[in-house]
């Protein structure tokens, strides 16, 4: 941008410790304990998982943005997606579609506490 300021889109991180994604979805006023994610906020929660027992992906969705994070047997792995989608359609296509054709995407329930 001319002003020198810019528009961030995505932010991927392979190593992100657990306190960190704790305090940015505290920040939020989103919590996931125990594999459950805990929220008042109108937020839609997927699972990506595979046949494999333990690991899978858990999907936030508040509005157009896209939070994804990595769990081993109940564990954050430190793998850590922020996205912004930019339009509906983008949107929807990332709510329908799991990170690879290796796993399936259920609907998580989201708990007011």
């Amino acid at each position: 941008m001319i002003d020198g300021s810019s528009n961030l889109h995505k932010v991927i991180t392979p190593a992100l410790e657990k306190e960190t994604l704790e305090a940015f979805l505290d920040f939020l006023g989103i919590s996931y304990i125990d594999g459950r994610v805990i929220s008042t906020r109108n937020v839609e929660v997927y699972k990506d998982s595979t046949n494999d027992v333990g690991d899978y992906y858990v999907n936030i969705f508040d509005g157009f943005f896209h939070i994804r994070f990595n769990v081993f047997y109940n564990v954050f792995d430190g793998d850590f997606t922020v996205q912004l989608h930019k339009t509906i359609d983008a949107l929807k296509k990332a709510k329908n579609r799991p990170i690879d054709d290796k796993h399936k995407r259920t609907r998580m329930k989201v708990y007011s506490e």
